[in-house]
């Protein structure tokens, strides 16, 4: 018994190896550019902790693990609590039924928010990257109602997103993000405004997601102690970031 049960313990494990080296390779055909930026270490990371999240919501087939770990690479690590997207923690926490059930309704919730926020051929959100691309940093100094600034702003970029969430939501990314504008010394107006886009943009765990490790890194350098000079150089690598995507994404 104690031999099946080692042998068996091998085997499970073989197959888990083998599934998140499949999943890696997945990751770097679904979206080269964030495999590109994030590198093979981090999308490792990234792999397991999604199998460990989805495992953790009750889905245990290999299916459910990549479809999982894809919600993360296209809405952020933390979608499954991202306050933006109240269909993904309903179908995770209120699911009942068999697996598949739950997965197919994952699926539809999630096909229909993309249809009407990203729009049916993602035209929404390719013009929001190209909007994003072509604003000028002086935009991120917000005077007067900052809030109703920033919020401005963000209808201005993503409209479809905003209707969608809601402005109480966005409100509440312009509170998190003053938090960390706080946090990390950075000019308040600018650095709230950016952190706000950032976890609009990328999903309000940006801070920290190992999708995104320019974020961390640039939060954090040590070169570069003057707050400003953050905002700049972090507005400044958000803007090439998007239009690298856009550069990836095929035109017809």
């Amino acid at each position: 018994m104690i031999v099946r049960t080692e042998q068996t313990r091998i085997l499970e494990e073989a197959v888990i190896q083998r599934f998140e080296a499949e999943t890696v390779q997945h990751v770097k055909a679904f979206t080269p550019r964030l495999f590109s930026v994030a590198g093979e270490e981090r999308i490792w990371k990234v792999v397991r902790l999604g199998r460990s999240r989805a495992r953790n919501y009750g889905f245990s087939c290999t299916g459910s693990f990549r479809f999982y770990i894809e919600l993360m690479l296209t809405f952020g690590s933390d979608f499954d609590s991202d306050p933006q997207l109240p269909w993904a923690r309903d179908a995770l926490i209120n699911g009942s039924g068999h697996e598949q059930v739950r997965l197919d309704r994952l699926f539809e919730r999630m096909s229909a928010y993309l249809d009407r926020v990203a729009g049916p051929k993602g035209e929404h959100e390719i013009a929001a990257l190209e909007k994003l691309g072509e604003l000028p940093n002086e935009r991120l100094r917000a005077t007067g109602d900052m809030a109703g600034a920033i919020i401005h702003g963000f209808f201005e970029i993503f409209p479809s997103q905003c209707d969608y969430v809601g402005e109480e939501i966005l409100r509440e990314l312009i509170r998190r993000g003053s938090g960390l504008a706080q946090n990390y010394a950075l000019p308040l107006a600018p650095g709230t405004a950016l952190m706000a886009g950032l976890m609009f943009g990328f999903g309000h765990g940006v801070e920290t997601d190992l999708l995104y490790p320019w974020v961390s890194a640039t939060l954090t350098d040590p070169l570069t102690s003057d707050g400003a000079g953050r905002v700049e150089r972090l507005y400044s690598k958000t803007k090439i970031y998007a239009k690298r995507v856009l550069d990836q994404i095929p035109r017809t």
